[in-house]
């Protein structure tokens, strides 16, 4: 059993969080917004699945980006990094905004 870390940052939007993930372990992270400054729900806002996880086959690492907001995510890029270093950059196609439900359907 692998003890938990618990590192508080204090970042603002489109800061990098670096990770040093150790090679061939699993890890597990989790963020979590203890202040919601500027934060507004009518934007888009780009998520990974914890469900869907990241693979890596080949060399490449592959993950399911979700627009999870109220408005339409343009296309951008994407950046991977380890040890303070960008290891691969990738193009992100716009995704739509996420529907939501209103209320009951009939």
């Amino acid at each position: 059993n692998a003890e938990a870390m618990v590192k508080e940052l204090h970042l603002c939007r489109g800061d990098p969080v670096l990770l040093g993930l150790p090679e061939r372990a699993a890890a597990q992270v989790s963020l979590e917004m203890l202040n919601e400054g500027d934060w507004s729900p009518e934007r888009p806002d780009l998520a990974l699945s914890a469900l869907e996880g990241a693979k890596v086959e080949e060399g490449k690492v592959t993950v399911i980006v979700h627009n999870v907001g109220s408005r339409d995510a343009p296309a951008c890029k994407a950046a991977l990094y380890g040890a303070e270093k960008m290891i691969a950059e990738a193009e992100v196609p716009a995704i739509g905004a996420r529907p939501r439900s209103t209320g009951p359907r009939r």
